[in-house]
C-alpha cells in the first residue's frame, strides 16, 4: 500500500531500523523473543520491496515490477504463514503444556502451508501480475477465484491463530489487532487486500517494538543486584493470586533489603483481577506485577523458596531452604474469600521477612 513508492521506502526503513533495534534489546534481555523482534525488519523489508513495485509500475520497468512483486508475494503467503508460528512458539514458556501443544500443532501447519505456497507461487506454475488501483497495488494470481480465496484463508489461519493461542497478554492484543486490521483490510480494501494488511501489519510492528522494549533484563538486573541480598521466589501453579499476593506483600515488608520474585509452573499470563483488588484494599498495588514461568527467572538459585499450593507441578529450584505452605486457591472465589487467603498469606510473608531479617 503506502500510497506511493516514496511512502514505501520511508516506511520500510522505520521499520528495519526499529527491527535491528528490536533484535539488539531481546538479545540483551530475553532471547526467546528474537524471532519475535525480527519481525518488523522482515516487513521493512517487505515495504521496501513493494517501494519498488511501485517504480516498475509508475516507470514501466516490467522486469523491477515482476521480480519485486514476486519477492512480496513470497513474504506474504510463503514467509509469514511458516514465520509467525515458529516466533510465537519459542515466546510460549515450557511451563504451559497444553498452550504449548496448539501452537506446535499450529508451526506445522504454517510452515507446510508457506512450503506449499512457496511452490505454487513459483514463476511458470501461476501467473503473478501487479497493478496500480487507487493508492493501493493489487496482486493478481490469474488463478481460479477458489484457490484465491484458499490462498488467503489458509494465510490467516497460519498467521492470526498463534497469537491467540499463546498464554503472553501482549501478544494476545497483537493478535486481536492483526485480527481488526484484516476484517477492515478485506471489508475496505478488498481488490488490494495483500498489499494494504501487509501495510497494516508493518504499522503494528511498532507496538512489537514496545512489547520488546518493555522486556526485564535479566542481565541488567543480575548486575545490579548486590551479591549479599537475599533472594525470595513465592511459586504456585499460575502465578496470578497467591504467589503474586505474597510478592506484594514482601516487597512492602523488605523493602530494598531482599529481592523477591514470584513464578508459576503453568503461567496464564495475566493476574487475578480479584487478587489485584483486595491488595488494593489495603494499599498494596501488584497490578503491573506479570504472571510468567521460571523460564523468565533471572536466577537459576533462590536462598528460599515458597511453594503455595502447586504439589508435583512444580519443579525443583535450587535453595538454601524450601518452605511449603498450603494456602487455598483463591481462583474462582468471592472477593471475600479471596480477601481472607490474602490477610493468611500476609501473616506468613511477615513472619518469614521478620525472620530473614533479623538474622
Amino acid at each position: 500500500m503506502c500510497f506511493s513508492p516514496e511512502g514505501s521506502f520511508i516506511i520500510g526503513t522505520a521499520l528495519t531500523a526499529t527491527g535491528a533495534l528490536c533484535v539488539d534489546r531481546s538479545a540483551r534481555t530475553d532471547r526467546n523473543f528474537i524471532l519475535f523482534a525480527l519481525m518488523p525488519l522482515f516487513f521493512g523489508i517487505q515495504q521496501i520491496f513493494e517501494g519498488f513495485v511501485w517504480i516498475g509500475l509508475l516507470r514501466n520497468i516490467p522486469w523491477m515490477a515482476h521480480i519485486f512483486s514476486h519477492a512480496f508475494v513470497f513474504f506474504a503467503f510463503s514467509f509469514w504463514p511458516a514465520y509467525v508460528p515458529v516466533a510465537v512458539y519459542l515466546v510460549e514458556k515450557h511451563e504451559n503444556q497444553r498452550t504449548k501443544q496448539l501452537l506446535l500443532l499450529a508451526m506445522i501447519f504454517g510452515v507446510g502451508a508457506g512450503i506449499a505456497a512457496f511452490f505454487l507461487l513459483m514463476p511458470g506454475y501461476i501467473t503473478l501480475t501487479a497493478k496500480i488501483v487507487g493508492s493501493s497495488i493489487s496482486y493478481d494470481t490469474q488463478s481460479p477465484q477458489r484457490l484465491k480465496e484458499l490462498f488467503t484463508f489458509t494465510y490467516l489461519l497460519a498467521v492470526i491463530p498463534p497469537f491467540l493461542i499463546i498464554s503472553d497478554i501482549r501478544l494476545k492484543v497483537f493478535g486481536y489487532l492483526l485480527l481488526f486490521s484484516a476484517i477492515v483490510s478485506q471489508v475496505i480494501f478488498e481488490y488490494a487486500f495483500v498489499s494494504v494488511w501487509c501495510f497494516f501489519a508493518g504499522l503494528l510492528s511498532f507496538y512489537i517494538a514496545s512489547v520488546i522494549f518493555r522486556l526485564r533484563s535479566c542481565c541488567h538486573e543480575k548486575a545490579v543486584s548486590m551479591s549479599n541480598k537475599i533472594k525470595i521466589l513465592f511459586v504456585c501453579v499460575e502465578n496470578t493470586g497467591r504467589s503474586q499476593m505474597a510478592e506484594g506483600f514482601a516487597k512492602k515488608y523488605a523493602g530494598d533489603k531482599i529481592e523477591v520474585f514470584s513464578a508459576g509452573s503453568k503461567p496464564l499470563g495475566k493476574l487475578n483481577p480479584v487478587a489485584i483488588q483486595v491488595m488494593q484494599d489495603i494499599g498494596i498495588d501488584i497490578a503491573k506485577q506479570v504472571s510468567k514461568g521460571f523460564d523468565s527467572l533471572p536466577y537459576k538459585k533462590f536462598d528460599y523458596v515458597v511453594t503455595m499450593g502447586c504439589g508435583d507441578a512444580c519443579p525443583f529450584i535450587p535453595s538454601t531452604e524450601h518452605l511449603d505452605w498450603k494456602i487455598e486457591d483463591p481462583k474462582g472465589k468471592p472477593i471475600s474469600e479471596v480477601a481472607k487467603i490474602r490477610d493468611e498469606i500476609g501473616l506468613k510473608v511477615k513472619e518469614l521477612i521478620d525472620r530473614i531479617l533479623e538474622k
